[in-house]
């Protein structure tokens, strides 16, 4: 009788460290991927994860070719694609906006959605490099002169629990490519429910005073762009810009990555 519970227990001991071991080797086998994506993350798509061999922009010409870009006819507020006849989309026809106008790379859809979560949640910094990249050669294109670049700030709750802003780095990343000044301009005294899971009406009460100026600097008569992941209403971008005009800039340009495009009351 005392045999078998000791065979018992050691069998379920060979089983318990059996099961340990597993997820150390998961974790560890993770960890690698890690490294290895972070030190060298240029020889694959950073869309779909096939090789590559020109890693100048880590996005294959297939993924490339998903991205819905903006470069034809945009809305002179919000950024959006609208037809050639058009000059501003239905919905900018009845908002009104604290920014002077708005410029996203890209439609939010399938991939450019998947290459936001890949480095707001996932933490993939490199993907973030990706998509700073692609604003920077898309602010270029546009041949935009600004005097300063700031970002939306991110609640402290949330900044903890995500460890970085992904909107601050992508400022900064952008900021050292064009030459142009980043300033930690504003901060966040309101935590928040996540604007995702609000409708469009509730969206503007939620972050109504959330802002508030954290760097008294001159903008008198200056142009700052304010950088931002997604543009979907554009309240969180409305509320900052709201902000930043009591420092009196000259203009204030709101510049995403990406833009959606339905949206629901």
């Amino acid at each position: 009788m005392l045999f078998r519970k000791i065979l018992t227990i050691k069998l379920c001991f060979v089983i318990i460290i059996s099961e340990v071991k597993d997820k150390v080797k998961e974790q560890f086998n993770k960890l690698k991927i890690t490294i290895f994506e972070t030190f060298y993350p240029g020889f694959s798509c950073d869309g779909c994860g096939i090789e590559l061999k020109d890693n100048s922009l880590r996005l294959c010409n297939d993924c490339l070719s998903k991205l819905v870009f903006h470069n034809g006819k945009t809305c002179k507020f919000c950024g959006t694609n609208i037809k050639e006849e058009e000059l501003v989309c239905e919905r900018c026809k009845t908002t009104h906006y604290n920014f002077d106008f708005a410029i996203s790379v890209c439609d939010y859809n399938e991939l450019s959605a998947y290459l936001i979560k890949s480095f707001k949640f996932d933490g993939n910094y490199y993907v973030g490099e990706t998509i700073a990249n692609l604003m920077v050669k898309y602010f270029k294109e546009r041949k935009i002169k600004a005097d300063y670049i700031t970002f939306v700030p991110l609640g402290e709750e949330r900044f903890k629990d995500r460890g970085f802003n992904q909107s601050q780095v992508l400022a900064e990343l952008i900021s050292k490519e064009l030459n142009i000044p980043c300033v930690d301009l504003l901060v966040k005294v309101k935590e928040t429910p996540k604007q995702s899971l609000l409708s469009m009406k509730e969206r503007f009460e939620n972050l109504k005073d959330a802002f508030k100026i954290k760097e008294k600097i001159n903008l008198k008569g200056k142009t700052i762009i304010l950088i931002d992941d997604v543009f979907t209403t554009g309240t969180t971008l409305n509320e900052c810009s709201l902000v930043v005009k009591k420092l009196r800039p000259e203009k204030i340009i709101a510049f995403t990555f990406a833009k959606t495009v339905k949206l629901e009351d």
